[in-house]
């Protein structure tokens, strides 16, 4: 994890399709499509706080027009750490709830994330007092290495007994403010 004071996390909980969009082979039918990004359902709930972890808004020069959030991604690779730009795309008219984390397929935490065969699988972004964002594809069990405050609330609600089976549980925490939600 990032050497820096953590701020803010946002987690969701992946599945097979997630894996395949990480790889660049997420084309699920002969209609085209493959998108390679990370989708965010309810989006209205996770705006505020990912419109924080990636402070930088930036024009999209499309035909919608969009504003897009912008920020660092940074990940170690031995003893280097490599940063990239992250952009976060609000919904669109077809996606009407889901904001994303654009293009996976280029960030090496995700190319080379492992499954965990038995385990609620998931994506964890930290973001740090640094302004840097750092992705982690973790199994459940992972969690128990994390701190407390963090590993507790997204224990919680991945397992919280009103949560119907085939939904995925996704929530933020932010530290600073001592906010964190549930969002399934």
């Amino acid at each position: 994890m990032s050497s820096k004071a953590v701020q803010r996390v946002v987690w969701r909980q992946l599945n097979d399709g997630d894996y395949r969009k990480f790889v660049a082979e997420s084309n699920d039918s002969a209609s085209g499509g493959g998108a390679r990004d990370l989708r965010f359902r309810r989006f209205d709930k996770f705006e505020p706080i990912l419109g924080q972890m990636f402070p930088g808004r930036s024009p999209n020069q499309g035909p919608r027009g969009v504003e897009v959030f912008t920020g660092t991604i940074a990940w170690k690779e031995g003893a280097s750490t490599r940063r990239m730009v992250g952009k976060i795309w609000p919904p669109t008219k077809a996606r009407p709830g889901e904001g994303r984390l654009a293009t996976v397929d280029r960030y090496k935490p995700f190319i080379d994330a492992q499954r965990f065969p038995g385990e609620v699988e998931l994506v964890v972004l930290v973001h740090d007092s640094d302004n840097e964002v750092w992705p982690y594809v973790i199994g459940h069990t992972q969690l128990e290495e994390w701190e407390e405050q963090i590993a507790g609330a997204i224990l919680r609600c991945l397992f919280r007994p009103s949560r119907p089976d085939a939904t995925l549980a996704a929530g933020y925490i932010d530290l600073l403010s001592g906010r964190r939600e549930c969002v399934v």
